[in-house]
């Protein structure tokens, strides 16, 4: 799938064509924590970012390493701004952006009090990539982080200046769940 601008009104357009065109490649394999995934991205960049532009979308099958690639980026104000920020106005202390991000990554820590997900979209997607044993890696404002099974390693963003967040999911094939059959013809109507 191209790199596409994708916003609250086609999300649902791309998630279902994504799962086209990686249930072509990945058969009898389960791809709805995969969608669910992109949901939790897409949404967080309404959510959190304050983007001046929509989302930025990439998914991507590689078939020789039998790999599905996604990748999300805003160009809003990052996940260490945007917590120090919050922090800031609860009368809180400003904290180092490896501080800020570990924050953020904690289950049920929000800067929104919305109810579809209430901090609970980055722990879905940490929870789905280790228990798939794949790899992820979240760029925002000067840190980077790569998200292991056992562990998140953390960094200088290599990008200098890089203004927003992009977070970028690797997950082998072979790792997705198979998909469940339902036999209907001896059910009674």
């Amino acid at each position: 799938m191209p790199i596409r601008r994708v916003n609250r009104e086609n999300m649902n357009y791309y998630i279902s064509k994504t799962q086209e065109f990686f249930q072509s490649y990945c058969v009898k394999k389960d791809l709805g924590i995969l969608n669910i995934t992109l949901s939790e991205l897409i949404n967080d960049v309404y959510d959190h970012s304050k983007s001046p532009i929509d989302s930025l979308v990439f998914s991507q099958f590689y078939p020789h390493s039998n790999e599905i690639k996604i990748a999300v980026s805003d160009l809003g104000n990052g996940i260490p701004r945007t917590a120090n920020s919050y922090f800031n106005n609860k009368g809180w202390n400003q904290v180092s952006q490896e501080k800020a991000l570990k924050w953020a990554l904690k289950l049920n820590n929000t800067t929104e009090s919305l109810p579809h997900n209430a901090g609970r979209g980055l722990d879905t997607i940490c929870s789905f990539v280790s228990a798939n044993n794949g790899i992820w890696i979240l760029m925002s404002n000067q840190i980077r982080m790569e998200g292991l099974q056992t562990q998140n390693n953390f960094s200088q963003n290599p990008i200098e200046y890089f203004i927003g967040t992009v977070i970028e999911i690797t997950i082998k094939v072979i790792n997705l769940e198979d998909q469940e059959i339902i036999d209907t013809i001896d059910w009674d109507f």
